[in-house]
């Protein structure tokens, strides 16, 4: 398993990706794997050496599923938590509310803060996107954070650097990093139409 899915999720960092060259063809027969859900915007991702399915936004099923490969069938799984990576020897996961390092906060709002979608985090920097449609005005923006796993004390986002998108239904379609650099990749969610673009990168500097 290579671990390359669509986007939206973040290669598991522990799994070493290898490519072999043999000496001689060699029959590939990939086995298709059952449909998680029926629904369209589904997305894969690979943690601790397991095959997972979450869907994105979907109104009728957004339950997370671990695939079991002796039983070649998925499982609802009620106890990770979608889109967990591994940072220096811990398990750096979010939820709506609340980012955690090894299960201690690292990051939370209020209830009137929004909540929190898309997250990355590379280069020392804890990349989050707080979306509030209810404020006024409403609030869609990236913040950036100095954050290392060492630090005890948890962030708030009025310490972070804050970068408004410029379409107020538009998300992260996918973060990656090139060097000292994060990128991010949006959709803007338009009355006609969707438009994927991708923006500029996000150095250091530029935080």
């Amino acid at each position: 398993m290579l671990n390359a899915y669509n986007t939206q999720d973040r290669s598991d960092r522990r799994m070493l990706h290898v490519y072999v060259r043999t000496a001689g063809e060699k029959n590939f027969s990939p086995q298709r794997v059952p449909r998680p859900t029926t629904d369209a915007g589904t997305y894969l991702f690979g943690f601790d050496g397991r095959l997972f399915s979450k869907g994105r936004s979907s109104a009728t099923d957004n339950k997370l599923r671990v695939w079991l490969p002796e039983e070649k069938r998925w499982q609802v799984d009620d106890k990770t938590v979608p889109f967990s990576v591994h940072v220096a020897g811990d398990v750096l996961a979010a939820t709506d509310r609340r980012v955690t390092y090894g299960g201690r906060t690292v990051l939370e709002l209020d209830v009137n803060q929004g909540r929190l979608t898309e997250w990355y985090y590379a280069t020392g920097k804890l990349v989050v996107r707080r979306f509030d449609s209810p404020a006024e005005p409403p609030a869609n923006e990236l913040i950036a954070l100095d954050w290392k796993p060492r630090n005890p004390r948890p962030l708030t986002i009025h310490r972070g650097v804050k970068i408004p998108l410029s379409h107020p239904r538009e998300f992260i379609y996918a973060f990656g990093s090139l060097g000292d650099e994060i990128v991010r990749g949006v959709r803007r969610r338009e009355s006609t139409a969707n438009r994927y673009e991708h923006k500029s990168r996000l150095g250091t500097g530029g935080f």
